[in-house]
């Protein structure tokens, strides 16, 4: 009876009821009386006591609110967690969808990936009112399984045969060789000048392990702190001396110890190569702000370690990649097969020089003779030997040297040159002469320089236009570097040669027709450029050996002898 009439002067002194959620369902079980009554009198809970001031009366196993708040004020939290958490989800799935959405615009564009996954980008992306936008498309170079143009020629019996003719040539040029040394020097073969092309390697040696380690400290550009740091002005400009440093060192000791003309385009090209490997790896880490670009764009970036960026400096490419396609085992047949192909062709280059480039490079100028004339019959009469030391230099090199380094390292994508002898046009021959050197200028120096164009609002053909100047004088300052420390004398004929009638060239046959003509316009502007600068090279190389010039780096005489032509000094007095 008491706990009935405690129960009714609580309705009636007005107390409010404790108001129940969906949550405490189950407790609104305990609301009616009889179960109540019997409850508390099987097991009592502890109640407040009805008189205390500011607690409301709780019905038996009722929560205090002051519980269920926090529990909500917690439930709340957690779902905001899971918001936010959805959210970044969200927004992860919207730049998958984005990058998916930006690369079938691409496609729609004019991104064509030939057999040699070459691309020719339209840098047009369409926006979703159907207007064409200037954004600059960066594809990448997929890098797969395939062998090069010439394996797959030298399969079929017909191109074999020409191989094989060439191959027999040489002996026959050889003898040829060792008759005329004989006959003129009494000694059967002469190979003085070949000795002295690749003397002092030693300092070589000790140079190329210089700069290799110089590179390896670009592996820290992965770090994060120091991305963040070089996406900066202040970054870029030590990034801009880091590089400087590098090329600058090879050029001193180039200069500094005199290398003969092979040893120092070792050098130098191992200073290029390097340089253009660590600008790669440098821009893949240091391009993308965020993680997630960073992902998407190159997946395991973060997760490679380094002793992939120990293969990467070595493998045949300039692009930096986490992953390559890789052959299961190295072809120790095809090793010693393109070794061997590798040193017969420096035998063969040294033969042609000997026997067809010199007679012609070293006839003494007199003052009777008409420079003219001289000068003419030195270029026809080496044209057609310099042709062939072109191509040779070619097959030696982007063909023998690279696929060897690809066998021994395994490296699966061994198309480093397209058909370039079918080319017709120079912008053609350009894109397939020397597809390592293309896909690193066409990535890092065309894109982004048409991508900072654009930026500063140029119409996109403007920017293209533009950006292919960029690039051919880019490249031409590269080569020129290089020849100009390998050779010990600054003699600018291919960088005028570049920036004028290649450059030009290059804005002939637009209408992409490919007739025969252009073909043979091509093979005959390359016969007349090869004529050209082995003749002039060479020329101005024979002279300055004659001449008594400053060794000094530091004397300014040294630097006006340097760039003083002696070849052409008296060569068009009479002109």
């Amino acid at each position: 009876m008491s706990v009935r009439k405690r129960t009714t002067n609580s309705h009636s002194a007005g107390v409010p009821e404790p108001t129940l959620s969906s949550s405490d369902a189950p407790l609104a079980t305990n609301l009616d009386p009889a179960t109540s009554m019997s409850s508390q009198t099987q097991a009592p809970s502890p109640q407040l006591s009805p008189t205390a001031p500011g607690h409301p009366i709780l019905f038996p196993g009722q929560r205090p609110i002051e519980s269920i708040v926090a529990e909500n004020d917690e439930l709340n939290k957690s779902l905001k967690e899971q918001l936010q958490h959805l959210a970044q989800i969200r927004e992860s799935t919207a730049q998958v969808m984005a990058n998916v959405q930006h690369l079938y615009n691409a496609c729609l564009n004019r991104v064509e990936i030939s057999e040699g996954s070459k691309v020719q980008v339209s840098d047009f992306h369409l926006t979703d009112k159907g207007k064409s936008a200037a954004r600059p498309v960066h594809p990448r170079k997929i890098f797969r399984h395939r062998v090069s143009r010439l394996s797959a020629l030298l399969e079929i019996q017909d191109i074999a045969t020409v191989y094989n003719i060439f191959v027999a040539t040489l002996p026959l040029l050889f003898i040829s060789l060792c008759v005329q040394s004989y006959y003129e020097t009494g000694r059967f073969i002469d190979f003085s000048l070949l000795f002295h092309s690749f003397q002092r390697l030693d300092i070589v040696a000790v140079v190329w392990t210089a700069l290799f380690a110089y590179a390896l400290l670009a592996y820290n550009f992965k770090r994060r702190d120091l991305r963040t740091f070089l996406r900066s002005t202040p970054g870029i400009a030590v990034y801009a001396l880091y590089q400087s440093i590098l090329a600058l060192s090879a050029a001193y000791f180039t200069l500094r110890f005199k290398l003969p003309p092979a040893s120092g385009f070792i050098v130098m090209c191992e200073q290029s190569r390097l340089g253009m490997k660590v600008h790669s790896f440098y821009r893949e880490h240091v391009k993308h702000k965020t993680d997630v670009e960073r992902s998407l764009s190159e997946p395991g970036l973060d997760d490679v370690g380094f002793t992939h960026y120990l293969y990467f400096l070595f493998c045949p490419t300039l692009l930096y990649r986490t992953s390559y396609p890789r052959t299961p085992f190295v072809r120790w047949s095809r090793v010693i097969s393109h070794f061997m192909e590798c040193a017969f062709i420096i035998l063969y280059i040294y033969i042609l020089f000997k026997r067809f480039l010199f007679p012609s490079i070293r006839v003494p100028l007199q003052s009777n003779q008409d420079d003219l004339k001289v000068f003419l019959l030195m270029t026809f009469n080496s044209m057609f030997p310099s042709m062939v030391l072109f191509v040779f230099g070619f097959f030696g090199f982007l063909h023998c040297w690279l696929n060897l380094w690809a066998e021994l390292l395994q490296f699966g994508d061994r198309e480093f040159y397209r058909d370039w002898w079918n080319s017709y046009s120079f912008a053609e021959y350009y894109r397939k002469w020397n597809g390592v050197v293309y896909d690193w200028l066409f990535t890092y120096a065309y894109l982004e320089f048409v991508a900072c164009l654009e930026s500063m609002n140029f119409k996109q053909h403007h920017a293209r236009m533009l950006g292919a100047v960029f690039v051919i004088e880019v490249s031409a300052i590269i080569h020129e570097f290089i020849l100009a420390c390998a050779l010990g004398y600054f003699f600018p004929l291919l960088l005028l040669m570049y920036g004028g009638p290649g450059l030009i060239f290059t804005h002939l046959n637009r209408s992409r027709s490919r007739s025969r003509v252009e073909n043979i316009f091509v093979w005959a502007m390359l016969l007349i450029g090869c004529g050209l600068l082995v003749t002039l090279y060479a020329r101005e190389y024979y002279v300055r050996q004659s001449a008594t010039r400053v060794s000094d780096l530091s004397d300014w005489k040294y630097w006006a002898e340097f760039c003083t032509a002696y070849s052409l000094k008296d060569f068009f007095k009479k002109i």
